[in-house]
Formats: structure tokens, C-alpha cells, sequence
């Protein structure tokens, strides 16, 4: 018997926030669906629908799952009902549910207005089903999406396959099982996939800020440039906005802290267009930061090393050694020699060779009418 206008249509289902979920039925859909049930097309009567709030009250609700399926998805369907009941989601599935003598129209009835959740999977089976072909209004899809979830499950389905009112939402493919089972059991239980916020804290104020005088942003950074140091000459070029980022600090206070360090030569900004509100992007340090922080950050003190390296280079054969093997003898990384080097030469303590060298500051030294003086004075 050919169906009218309003039974060719699936059942309008609208899940309220009640504490019992009450279900309120458009009476002429369900009939539409009872009807198909009586025409024997029971595979099609399985709808469930998942109110989405807040995973707050998702996890704090009865979840029920109602799996509409095929007759002949039936293993599968079978496959995901016993997982989302391990998951602890009560699952309707009309082989659990109803039993021989039971009313078909009372057990469906109880499946859709106790259920939460409603997971539709979809083959290619399914959709020549007839209820699929069924025409959906518009009005239909925006309450669904307004006050309820519709979940549809493909299996071997390409999404370009899905009925133009169903395409508009996110349909998980079960293409590798486990991992995708376990997806929708988790969107189900309003589990999020965002990872968990780190929150926020501030670089402390580094405790010897005040020795030298320093604002504690100022000196926050200068340790920054310390510590990320390799050469001890130039290094590292750090980038405004990732020293932002690190330090959580505001423009205007990034601003005065350079600000601060610059008028102190201890570094040097390099200006760039287009790098507003700074004017510049990258900073690097100068020789005499490291002179003033590497006691406190490093544990060495650069001026009792420049003692040291002025000895071996006034008690040479000839007055003179080459950088490395200065560090050799020592066993100082450049990290360390290359700050001493800059102390001595930047006051005249020793002569250095204008060579370039890509690892020390100079790659050779020669005493100087100063460097014993030095040496005699600071011993």
C-alpha cells in the first residue's frame, strides 16, 4: 500500500533536557515508522539520538545508545553494540530488546524515548534501504542539529555516498576498527580530543637581579641569553616574539627591558621593518653581558678567567699562544674562553690578531706591557 506525504518520512524525534529525556513524537512519522515495522522492514526502525550539550552533563547522564542498522549489517552492528556496552553506554539492539511474543511498536517505542544517542550505520546495504531514500525535510535536520547529535557510521562508504541532509555532518568511518570504534564511544561520552592546557607561568625573577641592578624582566633575559649561548660571542640572535612568548611579558614591558639592556651595551636590537610594535625582530648579546652574568648564571667569573688566560699567555716562549690551544690547555669550551678573550682585549690587556676565526673571538694573543701588570695585580 503506498504510503502518504507524512509516512514516507522518518520520525521527528526531539530529545529535551529534562532530567528523564522525555521524547516528544510528531504522531504521523512514528506512524510512519510503526508501518514499515508492519511491512516487515524491522532493520529500519532503529534510531537513536545523542543530546550534546557540555561534556559535563554528557558524563553525568545515562547514556543510551540506539543502533539503527540492516538486517544484513547485523555482525557488525552486533560487533559495535557489545563495545559500547563494555564502554558503559546502554545500547538498545532489537536482538537484545525484543523478545518473542513482545510488542514491536512498545519496544521501539521504549528504545527511542529512553535513548540518548543514536548511531545510524550506514553500507552500501543500507542505503537502499527505503526508509534512507526517504525524503527529509529541512526543518527536520535543523532541529536534530539544534537540540540533539545524529551519529552516522560508515563501513565501506565512501562520504560522497551519504544522502544530501546527512552530508552536512561528520560521519567517522570504521575503517580500522579498533581506533575508530573507540572515537565514537569517546564523542559519545564527551570525551574531548583537545589536549589538556598548559596553564601559563611566568619566568621567575631571576634572585640576583638585584645585584646587578636590573629590572627582573631585564634580567630574565639576559640570563635567557646566557644560558642558550654556545660561542659566548654574538649568540644566540633570539627573537623578540618567541622572547615574548617564553616570558609571557607584555609589549611595553619587552620594549623597557631591552630598552634597559641596550643602554647598558649589553645588547643589541637589530632593526627591521615591519616588526611593530618593537622595530626590531632579532637581539643578540654583547661580550659585556657575559662579563656581567656569568658568574651568577654560568659559575665561573670572567674576570678571574681573564687572569688566568693573561698567565699563559705571559709565560709563553714567545709571548704569545693560539686561541685553541689556549682552550685546550685550560679545557674551556668556547662558550667560556671566548667571553675572557673580549674582556681582555676589549681593555687592551693583550694584543690579538685581526684574523677571522669562526670559533674564538681572536686566534691568537700576544702579551702586552699590560698583561703582566694585570697578571701581578690580580693574583
Amino acid at each position: 500500500m503506498p504510503h502518504n506525504r507524512c509516512e514516507s518520512r522518518l520520525p521527528l524525534v526531539e530529545v529535551t533536557a529534562d532530567s528523564d529525556l522525555a521524547v516528544r513524537r510528531q504522531p504521523c512519522r512514528i506512524e510512519a515508522l510503526r508501518t514499515q515495522m508492519r511491512h516487515g522492514r524491522s532493520d529500519s526502525a532503529n534510531l537513536t539520538f545523542s543530546v550534546m550539550t557540555d561534556s559535563t552533563e554528557v558524563n553525568s547522564m545515562k547514556l543510551r545508545a540506539f543502533i539503527c542498522h540492516a538486517s544484513e549489517d547485523k555482525d557488525l552492528a552486533r560487533r559495535i553494540a557489545e563495545d559500547l556496552h563494555k564502554a558503559g553506554i546502554d545500547t538498545f539492539l532489537d536482538e537484545w530488546e525484543i523478545r518473542a511474543g513482545d510488542s514491536l511498536r512498545r519496544k521501539i517505542d521504549e528504545g527511542l524515548s529512553n535513548c540518548t544517542h543514536f548511531v545510524l550505520l550506514l553500507t552500501e546495504t543500507s542505503l537502499l534501504k527505503p526508509w534512507v531514500n526517504a525524503e527529509i525535510d529541512a526543518a527536520f535536520v535543523q532541529r536534530i542539529q539544534r537540540s540533539a547529535v545524529l551519529i552516522p557510521v560508515r563501513y565501506r562508504l565512501e562520504a560522497n555516498r551519504l544522502p544530501p541532509l546527512l552530508a552536512p555532518l561528520l560521519s567517522p568511518e570504521l575503517r580500522s576498527y579498533e581506533a575508530d570504534i573507540r572515537r565514537v564511544i569517546d564523542d559519545i561520552r564527551g570525551v574531548s580530543r583537545k589536549p589538556p592546557v598548559t596553564p601559563f607561568e611566568a619566568l621567575p625573577s631571576p634572585s640576583w637581579s638585584l645585584s646587578l641592578r636590573l629590572s627582573p624582566l631585564a634580567a630574565s633575559i639576559a640570563e635567557m641569553f646566557a644560558q642558550r649561548s654556545v660561542k659566548g660571542r654574538n649568540d644566540p640572535q633570539l627573537d623578540i616574539f618567541i622572547v615574548r612568548e617564553i616570558t609571557g611579558a607584555s609589549n611595553d614591558d619587552l620594549i623597557d627591558a631591552i630598552g634597559e639592556l641596550k643602554d647598558l651595551g649589553w645588547v643589541k636590537p637589530h632593526g627591521v621593518i615591519g616588526a611593530a610594535p618593537f622595530g626590531y625582530r632579532i637581539v643578540t648579546p654583547t661580550e659585556h653581558l657575559f662579563a656581567h652574568v656569568d658568574p651568577y648564571v654560568m659559575n665561573w667569573s670572567v674576570e678571574q678567567d681573564a687572569v688566568r688566560v693573561a698567565a699563559e699567555v705571559a709565560n709563553a716562549p714567545n709571548r704569545g699562544l693560539r686561541s685553541a690551544e689556549i682552550a685546550s690547555r685550560l679545557s674551556w669550551t668556547p662558550r667560556r674562553l671566548n667571553p675572557t678573550l673580549s674582556f681582555l682585549i676589549g681593555r687592551r690587556l693583550v694584543l690579538a690578531s685581526e684574523n677571522i676565526d669562526a670559533t674564538f673571538v681572536s686566534s691568537y694573543l700576544m702579551s702586552n706591557d699590560r698583561t703582566r701588570r694585570f697578571v701581578r695585580d690580580n693574583s
